[in-house]
C-alpha cells in the first residue's frame, strides 16, 4: 500500500515539474518577442520620424537636420537691365508706344519724346552749354555758362528746343570735367550721362546725373 502511494506521489511530481517547464518556457517565449518588436520599433522609425516631428514646428532647426528655404520663383530673380517693377509705357509725340528699362541707353530724340520714369543712360553730343535759363544757350566759343550742358542728337545742333538739359552741380566732379568754359576742346563730342528724367531749364534733362561716360 505504502508502495503505491509512494509511487503515485511520484508520478504527480513528475506532471506538475513538466507542467512548470512548458509555462516558463511560453513565459520566455513572450518575453522575446517583446524584445523582437521594441528592437523592430528603433531599427525601422516611422515616416513621421523619418520627416520630423509634424506637431514640433521647429523640427527644421534641430541640429543634423537640413533647413529647407523657400524655392526661388522666377518672378523673384530680375535681369539688371530689365527691371520690371519700373517699367511703364511711354508714348511718344507721334504716338508710338515704347518701353523703357532701368540700365537702357537711349537717344536724345527718344529722350525729349517720351515720358521716362526710370533711370536710363543719354547718349549724345556735346552741343553748347547753358546758365539760368534756356535763353542762355551758347552754341560758340567763348563759352560762358559753366552750370549746365546741353546734349543734342547731332554735333551741329544749334536749337535748344532739340537738346538734352544736363546739370553740372557746382563742386561737382561732372562740372570739373565736362564745362565748356574751362573745356571748350569737348565739344562735339560724344559723351552719355546716367540718371531720371526731369524738367531742367525748362526742358527734358537730368539734374543729378549718378554716372557720366564721355572724353577727358
Amino acid at each position: 500500500m505504502d508502495t503505491m502511494k509512494h509511487t503515485i506521489i511520484c508520478l504527480c511530481l513528475v506532471v506538475l515539474t513538466a507542467f512548470i517547464s512548458c509555462e516558463k518556457v511560453n513565459l520566455d517565449d513572450l518575453t522575446n518577442q517583446k524584445e523582437q518588436k521594441s528592437g523592430n520599433k528603433k531599427e525601422h522609425p516611422s515616416k513621421e520620424n523619418e520627416q520630423g516631428d509634424k506637431h514640433d514646428p521647429s523640427w527644421k532647426d534641430k541640429p543634423g537636420q537640413e533647413k529647407h528655404e523657400k524655392p526661388y520663383e522666377e518672378k523673384d530673380i530680375k535681369d539688371g537691365n530689365k527691371d520690371k517693377e519700373g517699367d511703364k509705357p511711354s508714348t511718344g509725340d507721334d504716338g508710338t508706344v515704347k518701353y523703357f528699362y532701368t540700365g537702357d541707353t537711349v537717344t536724345v530724340t527718344d529722350f525729349l519724346s517720351y515720358s521716362i520714369s526710370v533711370q536710363v543712360w543719354v547718349k549724345g553730343y556735346i552741343v553748347g552749354s547753358c546758365a539760368s535759363k534756356l535763353a542762355n544757350a551758347d552754341f560758340s566759343a567763348p563759352f560762358e555758362g559753366a552750370s549746365a550742358l546741353l546734349l543734342a542728337a547731332s554735333p551741329q545742333e544749334t536749337e535748344a528746343t532739340r537738346c538734352v538739359t544736363i546739370q553740372l552741380k557746382n563742386g561737382s566732379s561732372l562740372r570739373k570735367r565736362f564745362n565748356l568754359v574751362n573745356h571748350p576742346e569737348l565739344k562735339g563730342r560724344q559723351a552719355a550721362f546716367f540718371g531720371i528724367r526731369e524738367t531742367y531749364l525748362g526742358q527734358p534733362g537730368i539734374k543729378g546725373a549718378t554716372s557720366y561716360w564721355g572724353p577727358g
